[in-house]
């Protein structure tokens, strides 16, 4: 019987230039490292205009990964509880004052979201997450909204969170 060639196994020896295999992998750029809180403010401002769209959480800034920003308006948690929540606490003045105007006004519109740290309250529209955000990208309707609801003249800003 005739063995065919097609069905005999071959080996092939290749020779792997290290050379080349080490430069390959050499390219892979290592995992940024989070910032610290109070760290790189001359890379990451605590605050940036609405204009100045910070860096998405994905990026790599000089080995860093950016932190996260809120577009929002800011305020100190005393005059945001003079301002919208007399007899309420934060939370409960954020939903009674904010949220449902919100919604009254603009019945199924996104509406603007909450937080608060130490000492501040933010309402805010929205977060530099993982997409690259450019001003285009921010909706200035709902900005000029939410300025409605909330008797504002001033444009949000991007705050740092910490």
């Amino acid at each position: 019987m005739a063995e065919t060639s097609w069905c005999v196994p071959r080996t092939r020896h290749y020779s792997l230039d290290a050379g080349k295999y080490e430069a390959l992998y050499a390219q892979a750029a290592p995992k940024p490292r989070r910032v610290r809180r109070g760290e790189r403010f001359d890379l990451f401002p605590r605050v940036l205009p609405m204009h100045v769209c910070p860096p998405e959480l994905s990026a790599s800034v000089q080995g860093l990964s950016p932190p996260a920003y809120k577009l929002a308006w800011r305020y100190r948690t005393d005059d945001f509880h003079a301002k919208f929540c007399k007899e309420f606490g934060v939370f409960t003045g954020f939903q009674e004052y904010i949220l449902d105007r919100f919604l009254a006004k603009y019945p199924g519109e996104c509406a603007p979201a909450f937080d608060l740290d130490t000492e501040f309250c933010f309402i805010f529209i929205r977060t530099n997450g993982y997409k690259r955000i450019t001003i285009e990208d921010i909706d200035l309707d709902m900005v000029e909204k939410v300025k409605d609801v909330l008797e504002e003249h001033d444009q949000p800003m991007w705050y740092r969170s910490f």
